[in-house]
């Protein structure tokens, strides 16, 4: 079965945080709310520098916590 680009997004946009909602540790949902959140900024037809700046602060923040959470 193929999955569409729009079935990604859909998943990572709508679906993922209120489903993943109680199955992951509340530590590592936040954690991935911050990947999430960052990308729906970047994904907008335009976005302010300030949306820029903050997708930017999630998504840095995101990347300095994932070894914490992942990592060895």
């Amino acid at each position: 079965m193929l999955i569409a680009a729009t079935e990604y997004r859909n998943w990572l946009f709508y679906y993922s945080l209120p489903c993943l909602k109680g199955i992951l540790h509340e530590e590592y949902h936040q954690h991935y709310a911050l990947l999430v959140g960052g990308i729906i900024l970047l994904s907008g037809r335009s976005i302010s520098h300030e949306q820029l700046e903050t997708a930017g602060n999630l998504l840095m923040h995101f990347v300095e916590m994932y070894d914490a959470y992942y990592g060895k």
